[in-house]
């Protein structure tokens, strides 16, 4: 009787039901026999639930690593395309002298902002003042409301386009290089 070695431990029941052959040359009603009950264990081993239940879980374990390597492939596209699209630049058509876009700039955001700044400095140094007295509004430091008010008046100029302007005069000599 011929043995063979198997891989698992699960599968050592091919050595199973072996039939005794008493050597070469087997009958007609030998090989029959022995062909017929082959066929029979292939059907048993084809169609047992248990190799069933390993056979989807092989599947589903491909299927899972394909889709992550297509979500992986995906993500690799979408970012390489994002790096090319930063590579370009968009014109900025607000540092256009005269254009529509500075009027709108220079006749409604820089009044609304000044407008803004200046109650609001005010009380900002009301409360830095009222605070000094008072632990209710907690510890503030004196110069609180100047402090902001410098800091608005340098950051109003700083929204003016012409310093986009620089930036893409720059992104375009690099590019030539």
């Amino acid at each position: 009787m011929a043995t063979s070695a198997v891989p698992t431990k699960r599968d050592e029941m091919v050595n199973d039901d072996m039939f005794k052959t008493f050597g070469y040359p087997v009958s007609d009603t030998q090989f029959q026999v022995i062909q017929r009950y082959n066929q029979n264990r292939m059907l048993e081993q084809a169609f047992d639930p248990e190799k069933i239940m390993w056979a989807s879980t092989a599947t589903a374990g491909m299927q899972a690593t394909s889709a992550a390597n297509s979500a992986a492939s995906a993500s690799v596209n979408q970012a390489q395309s994002a790096i090319d699209f930063t590579k370009k630049y968009l014109t900025n058509f607000t540092s256009e002298a005269g254009n529509r876009w500075q009027k709108i700039r220079d006749q409604l955001f820089i009044p609304m902002a000044i407008l803004l700044l200046l109650p609001g400095a005010v009380l900002a140094q009301v409360k830095a003042i009222v605070s000094q007295g008072s632990p209710v509004l907690g510890d503030t430091n004196p110069f609180e409301g100047i402090l902001r008010s410098i800091i608005a008046i340098f950051l109003i100029p700083s929204t003016f386009p012409h310093q986009l302007r620089y930036r893409r005069f720059e992104l375009d000599h690099v590019h030539d290089c």
